[in-house]
């Protein structure tokens, strides 16, 4: 496949992905040098789409990020998880929650807010 080819083709998808190439408009195929209709029948299987909030279908150049509330600069720290998942691997995370308990208030004491001015 010629590197013409193959930059026609990403061009192509890139926009129908970005929502800017309409179904209309589709751009005629381009055969590459020495391809023949049986090489072009061989495509592997789609991937199956990632749906996302209200089954919205993340589109090819999508990305999810994970931030941290915590640290609003994560990429300044060495050790920091990364917000970057990929494909393939397991996301976790371990969230730790600390609970006290806060001593009662004394009975027959009337908490009274301040007059109003």
């Amino acid at each position: 496949m010629s590197k013409e080819f193959r930059s026609v083709k990403n061009t192509q998808s890139m926009l129908v992905n970005a929502g800017t190439l309409m179904n209309a408009e589709v751009r005629p195929e381009v055969e590459g040098e020495g391809e023949s209709e049986d090489e072009a029948d061989e495509k592997p299987a789609a991937p199956k789409p990632i749906l996302g909030k209200g089954n919205n279908e993340y589109k090819y150049h999508g990305a999810i990020s994970f931030m941290a509330k915590e640290f609003d600069d994560p990429f300044l720290y060495k050790r920091h998880p990364r917000p970057f998942i990929y494909p393939g691997q397991p996301y976790t995370r371990t969230t730790i929650y600390k609970f006290g308990c806060v001593p009662p208030r004394p009975v027959g004491t009337a908490i009274m807010a301040p007059p109003f001015v």
